[in-house]
């Protein structure tokens, strides 16, 4: 807001004396006694007259006459009065007296008091003090990313204008906007992690420097939802923020100064704003979400048309359009800013601000913070650098900053990161008894695995923050964008029963959940661990089972656990969980005899030699996936009986393969939906026509991509491998751990070599066309 002209600084200085002058029950603008007298504001009170001319001018021609004037009015209105009440008369200039003005003034000193600007503006708000005070509390769930040196880095993101397709916006752009007068008010919207409290809190210091400066009126008031929880009244709201920054004095003074237009208003989180009622009432959560966001429909109602306005929330938190308009009361006639995932030059730009050129594993969402907490994982911990690409470790250091990050923010409840971490392996066994394996979780989820945690009743602001957890995103939530919607199209959304619905953002995530909420389970055996897995309906994958043993630390505690739990067949696949996890780290089981008995199991891989497995039964499972070898001794192998395998890859050529022989194997009346035959083995490797070289690295790749994606022990890797060539492997296993296509695990003082994922089509196309060349290029 520039103050150039006469018209808008009269109509800005106006707006502050109304708020100055606030107490006095009567004024009028452009008030006129007779038809010579005109002058710009008049208030009046009880005991009290006040008078105010307002001039940008500089010329002493213009000051005299309008002091003239206002000697005047002070004559008049003392005589109508008959000196029952004071009169005050104001002169105020944009710009401080010359030395010509200083002059004409003196002689009026008595009865008329000269300000600037400035210093009308003080009168209502020292915004100095203001702006230096909210400088030391928290902005949103703002919380910068560091560099290795500790400083922090401030990710600029550009949002999506949702009503120019192809067309972004970052905070210069926005700033921009709102200084030249274009467009003041904007709904910014996106998921965790996109940028969207960075994207603001940019946007609020750029406001603060252009206010310190001189160069803008206004100041920003920037209000985090979150602490106005149950609140109705933006006045309320304001002195409540007041009193947090330790400025209760101030609480009139924000209210004058917002309702003066002298601010521009920042409103972060409408998605952390809960109902003020329980749980229990969620059949009506459209209208408890309107009753909660109260608080911010009044703050559009009640601003100034010409105060700039940004609002912002989680992507999906409302389903329509027209549930957002109801809510809030914005229009399509405010700017919609959508988050949008990071692109590789994006990427760059944020590893340049970081000081890194690492690669960013696929496995990685495209977001800015969840980029910057690996990059950031990886300059605090130089040792992993080589295993980087490991997704369950990335995952779990991801859920770990999660945890961190959102007990900071959650003051509504007592919880440390523990408790945070164990609520999310309550939701994620919850997310495997749903078809998908990731959801959909619904508010009474939440709630029941609240209360099984912590024996209470989450209420108020406690709901919305849990129903905002990292990892967490709208189930079929409707995207809020016009491309290829019509506004009436997008209106018509009003299924309530999506309303609150979330999922969890991959299945890898929620693993990772489970992996370490079964590692609990074994570290401190409590039983309620396994009574959740009553109605889960999938398996855990490899990167759970990592996670297991990760938190466990007790490889060798598994066998017993898994006969612990034998006795109750609701707790079968916990029980299968923990099968796999002993086979993925190589560990014998020599415990009872235990069955396994109508279970659908994803994957299952017992293609080790070394292991007896012989005491585990398994009947009528449909198994998705199972990779054996042929060369496993009988006497190590379970027994199958009345299974259906969706997917059988076994080590053999086919044309020396007879179904029959299956049944010297262990497989009992089973069936086979396809087979997949794993052709090359290490001596066919050796004996084409590949180097010796390229022949081992592709008898390492299919043993440890092929035959077992959960990775192999060394020794597996070198078995059939001559003494004399054992050299060259151990020297292949490096290189490939350098170059990112193995990790190697310490697991019962021996190395376990394990595959990374996204380098899978890289080894597919070696190992389909093997060649020297392609050798070179892999290894370097």
């Amino acid at each position: 807001m520039a103050l150039y002209d006469e018209k808008t600084f009269e109509a800005a200085a106006l707006k502050i004396t109304d708020q100055v002058f606030s107490p006095y029950t009567s004024h009028r603008h452009n008030y006129k006694i007779d038809s010579d007298i005109e002058f710009d504001a008049y208030y009046e009170g009880e005991f009290i007259i006040h008078c105010v001319e307002i001039t940008v001018s500089q010329k002493a021609s213009k000051l005299d006459h309008d002091l003239k004037k206002l000697d005047w009015l002070h004559n008049y209105y003392s005589k109508q009065t008959s000196g029952k009440k004071s009169i005050r008369c104001w002169t105020i200039t944009r710009d401080s007296l010359t030395h010509e003005q200083f002059s004409l003034i003196k002689q009026y000193r008595s009865h008329i008091t000269h300000i600037t600007y400035k210093e009308l503006v003080s009168k209502l708000i020292d915004t100095h003090l203001f702006l230096e005070r909210r400088q030391q509390h928290r902005f949103g769930s703002f919380d910068p990313l560091k560099k290795k040196d500790k400083t922090d880095v401030f990710v600029n993101a550009p949002f999506k204008i949702l009503k120019n397709t192809g067309k972004f916006a970052d905070a210069d752009k926005v700033y921009n906007w709102i200084k030249q007068g274009h467009k003041k008010h904007f709904i910014v919207t996106g998921d965790f992690g996109s940028g969207k409290s960075t994207f603001l809190k940019l946007l609020y210091d750029k406001i603060v420097q252009s206010h310190i400066r001189n160069e803008e009126l206004r100041f920003p008031i920037y209000l985090n939802l979150r602490d106005f929880a149950e609140l109705e009244h933006p006045d309320e709201a304001l002195r409540r923020h007041a009193r947090r920054i330790g400025l209760s004095e101030f609480g009139e003074k924000l209210i004058g100064a917002w309702k003066a237009d002298y601010t521009s208003l920042i409103i972060d989180g409408f998605d952390e704003v809960s109902p003020r009622n329980t749980a229990r009432e969620v059949k009506r959560q459209r209208d408890l979400k309107q009753q909660a966001l109260q608080i911010v429909k009044r703050f559009v109602e009640n601003t100034p048309t010409d105060t700039p306005i940004l609002i912002s929330g989680r992507t999906g938190f409302f389903q329509s359009l027209q549930e957002m308009e109801d809510a809030i009361g914005v229009s399509s006639k405010w700017e919609q800013l959508e988050s949008t995932e990071f692109d590789e030059n994006q990427i760059q730009n944020l590893q340049g601000q970081m000081g890194t050129n690492i690669t960013i594993p696929q496995w990685i969402p495209r977001t800015p913070l969840l980029i910057g907490y690996f990059i950031e994982w990886l300059q605090e911990n130089p040792e992993i650098v080589s295993d980087y690409s490991d997704s369950s470790n990335g995952w779990l250091h991801l859920l770990n900053r999660f945890c961190e990050r959102e007990v900071k923010q959650i003051d509504t409840l007592p919880m440390i990161k523990e408790d945070l971490f164990d609520l999310y392996g309550e939701l994620a066994i919850t997310a495997r008894k749903r078809n998908d394996g990731t959801g959909p979780i619904d508010l009474n989820d939440i709630v029941n695995a609240y209360r099984h945690l912590f024996k209470d009743e989450p209420t108020g602001s406690a709901l919305g923050q849990l129903m905002r957890m990292p990892g967490l995103v709208p189930t079929d939530a409707v995207n809020l964008s016009h491309n290829n919607s019509t506004l009436n199209d997008l209106y018509n959304v009003t299924d309530l029963n999506k309303i609150q619905q979330k999922r969890f953002i991959n299945r890898e995530l929620v693993d990772i959940a489970s992996g370490r909420y079964l590692g609990k389970f074994i570290q401190t055996s409590n039983r309620d661990i396994i009574k959740n897995y009553v109605g889960v309906k999938s398996t855990i994958s490899e990167s759970g089972l990592g996670t297991i043993t990760k938190i466990s630390h007790e490889a060798n505690h598994i066998p017993y656990f898994i006969s612990e739990i034998n006795s109750q067949n609701t707790e079968n696949y916990a029980q299968i969980d923990l099968i796999s996890c002993l086979i993925y780290n190589n560990f014998p089981y020599t415990n009872k005899s235990l069955t396994i008995d109508d279970l659908h199991i994803d994957y299952l891989n017992f293609s080790e030699d070394s292991y007896n497995y012989s005491k585990f039964r398994f009947a009528n499972c449909y198994i998705e996936t199972f990779e054996m070898s042929i060369n496993t001794s009988v006497a190590n192998r379970p027994n199958f009986e009345n299974c259906i395998f969706g997917n059988l890859y076994i080590d053999c050529e086919e044309s020396k393969f007879d179904e029959k022989i299956l049944n010297g194997l262990g497989f009992f009346n089973c069936s086979v939906e396809y087979f997949h035959f794993q052709r090359f083995n290490t001596n066919s490797y050796l004996l084409s026509d590949l180097s010796e070289e390229a022949s081992l690295l592709a008898s390492i790749f299919q043993k440890t991509y092929r035959q077992s994606m959960t990775g192999r022990l060394e020794k597996a890797i070198l078995s059939g491998i001559k003494n004399h060539q054992t050299m060259t492997v151990h020297e292949l296993l490096e290189k490939l751990q350098h170059n990112h296509f193995l990790t190697r695990e310490r697991v019962d003082n021996e190395n376990r070599w394990r595959p990374l994922k996204d380098k899978l089509d890289v080894v597919n196309e070696f190992l389909s066309s093997p060649s020297d060349k392609k050798y070179q290029e892999i290894v370097g």
